[in-house]
C-alpha cells in the first residue's frame, strides 16, 4: 500500500504530483533512506532543504520500515513480586489528540462506542492534547495535504469528541507540551489552561507562570501518588518569548547530548512533594518511521539514568513505535527500578491520510506498591483500528475498533459483523503492528 490515501480529487492530484517528483529522489537516495537518517533533529525551526525533502519523502513516498542500525532495546518485562493485598491502580495512556477535519460531530457519533468503556474506565486517563483550545481565536485544522507550517486550534465541540463524546468520565490529565503548543501564542496557552480547568482536567507541560511550572499534577488513587510532567523537543517554527520560558517546557530532546538538568529538577520536586512514581509525557523522536532513531533511544535511557523518570509516554511520530523495559538506578531515590518507555503510541483521536496513523495503541499500566515503593505491576497493550467507512460520497463514519478483536473476526471469516470495514487496510496494519511489536503480549 502507498503511505498516503487522500480523499478529495484535488488532494489526489497534489499527492500524485508530489510522489512523481519524489520518485527521482528514490532513484538517487532510496537505498540510503530505507533506514532513518542518523541523528535527524527534525525541528522545522532549523530545517535546511535536505531536511524538508527527506521529511516529505518519508510522508508521501516511502517511510522507513527498518531501524537505523541494530535495534538495541529490551522488550522483556519482568513482573515484580507483590503481596496479594497490595494497593494497585490502573493508568490508561493514549497518544496524540489532533484537530483533523474529520473529527467533528457529524462523523464521530460512534467513535468511542467499541473502546470507550475500557479506555476511560481506569483510575487515571491521560493523553497528549496536540492543539490549543482557544475559543477566542480562529480554528486551525490539519489540512488534507500538508505543504507548509500548520497552526492548530480546536473548538469546544471537537474537544468533546476527544474527551469521549460526553459518554464517559473523560480525561483526568492531558499533556499540553508538544510541537503545536505555541501555535496560538501566549494567549492560546493561557486560554487552553483556563479551558481545561473549567473541564476539571489537570494539565502538564505548559504554565501561566514560573510558579505554576513546578506545580505539575500529582494525582492520588488508592493511596498511590503519581506525578505527571511533560516536555516537548520543538515548537515547530516558533519560540516562546525570552523570560517566559515557563509557558511551555521546551527542551531540545532530539539533539544528541542535550541538557536534562531541568527535567531532573522536576523529578526531585515530584519526590519532595510525595510522589511514589513519576510519569513523563515526552514529545520527541522522528515522524513517519516504525523505529526510533538511535539518538532517541540514547536520550530515553538518559531520562531514566540521569533524571529518574519511571514511565516515558512518547508521542509525535504519528505511528506506533516499539516499547522498552529499561533497568536503572534512580538517581533521586537510589532505588533499582524497571523503567518503561513507549517510544510512540501514534495519533489517537485523529484521521490523517497517512495510513500508518490509522493504528494507534493505548496502554493500561498497572502500578502496585512493593516493600521498596511503587513499581510497574503489569502492562496491557491495546491496538486500535481507526475505521473510516464512507456512509456516502462525502461522509465518513469514524470508529475506534478493538484491533485484536477485529483481526480475530477477519481470521474467522466473520465478515457480516464488519459492515464495510476496509479489510485490506486492517490486515496491512496488522502486519505493521507485528513488525513493531512482534507477537508481543505485555500481560504478566
Amino acid at each position: 500500500m502507498i503511505p498516503v490515501s487522500p480523499y478529495t480529487l484535488q488532494g489526489k492530484i497534489i499527492v500524485r504530483i508530489i510522489r512523481s517528483l519524489l520518485f527521482f529522489i528514490y532513484v538517487f537516495r532510496g537505498t540510503k533512506w530505507e533506514r532513518p537518517r542518523k541523528n535527524f533533529i527534525e525541528d522545522p525551526l532549523h530545517y535546511n532543504w535536505v531536511d524538508i525533502i527527506y521529511f516529505s519523502y518519508k510522508y508521501y513516498y516511502k517511510p522507513p520500515e527498518l531501524p537505523e542500525g541494530m535495534l538495541q532495546i529490551n522488550s522483556e518485562f519482568i513482573p515484580p513480586v507483590l503481596d496479594y493485598d497490595t494497593p494497585v491502580i490502573s493508568i490508561s495512556a493514549g497518544g496524540d489528540l489532533m484537530p483533523y477535519a474529520w473529527i467533528n460531530e457529524k462523523y464521530c457519533t460512534r467513535l468511542w462506542d467499541d473502546i470507550g468503556a475500557d479506555f476511560f474506565g481506569n483510575d487515571i486517563v491521560i493523553a497528549n492534547l496536540e492543539t490549543p483550545v482557544d475559543s477566542f481565536q480562529s480554528v486551525g485544522l490539519v489540512p488534507e495535504v500538508m505543504l507548509n507550517h500548520m497552526e492548530f486550534n480546536c473548538d469546544e465541540s471537537m474537544f468533546d469528541i476527544f474527551n469521549g463524546n460526553k459518554k464517559y468520565k473523560g480525561f483526568d490529565i492531558l499533556s499540553t507540551a508538544n510541537n503545536h503548543s505555541f501555535d496560538k501564542g501566549e494567549t492560546g496557552i493561557i486560554n487552553t489552561i483556563a479551558f481545561l480547568q473549567k473541564q476539571n482536567i489537570r494539565h502538564s507541560g505548559t504554565a501561566s507562570s514560573w510558579e505554576q511550572q513546578n506545580n505539575f499534577p500529582i494525582l492520588e488513587r488508592n493511596g498511590i501518588k503519581v506525578a505527571f510532567i511533560a516536555f516537548t523537543y520543538s515548537l515547530n517554527h516558533l519560540e516562546v518569548p525570552l523570560g517566559k520560558e515557563y509557558l511551555c517546557t521546551h527542551i531540545p530532546l532530539n539533539k544528541p547530548g542535550c541538557d536534562l538538568s531541568f527535567i531532573k529538577k522536576q523529578v526531585i520536586i515530584a519526590h519532595e512533594r510525595g510522589a511514589d512514581i513519576v510519569v513523563a509525557s515526552v514529545h520527541y523522536g522522528n515522524a513517519y518511521q516504525l523505529f526510533p532513531g538511535e539518538h532517541i533511544i540514547e536520550i530515553s535511557h538518559r531520562l531514566f539514568d540521569e533524571c529518574g523518570i519511571d514511565i516515558l509516554l512518547g508521542g509525535h511520530a504519528h505511528n506506533i513505535q516499539p516499547v522498552e523495559f529499561y533497568p536503572f538506578t534512580c538517581p533521586v531515590t537510589l532505588r533499582k527500578k524497571q523503567g518503561f518507555v513507549t517510544y510512540c503510541m501514534g495519533d489517537f483521536v485523529a484521521y490523517d491520510i497517512f495510513t500508518w496513523g490509522h493504528l494507534p495503541v493505548w496502554f493500561r499500566i498497572d502500578i502496585g506498591m512493593s516493600a521498596e515503593g511503587a513499581v510497574i505491576k503489569e502492562i496491557f497493550i491495546n491496538p486500535v483500528y481507526t475505521s473510516g467507512n464512507y456512509i456516502n460520497k462525502n461522509q465518513r463514519d469514524l470508529r475506534f475498533l478493538n484491533a485484536k478483536k477485529l483481526w480475530k473476526q477477519i481470521e474467522n471469516n466473520n465478515i457480516n459483523t464488519l459492515e464495510s470495514i476496509d479489510i485490506k487496510e486492517a490486515l496491512y496494519l496488522r502486519s505493521i503492528y507485528e513488525k513493531v511489536f512482534g507477537k508481543l503480549e505485555l500481560t504478566a
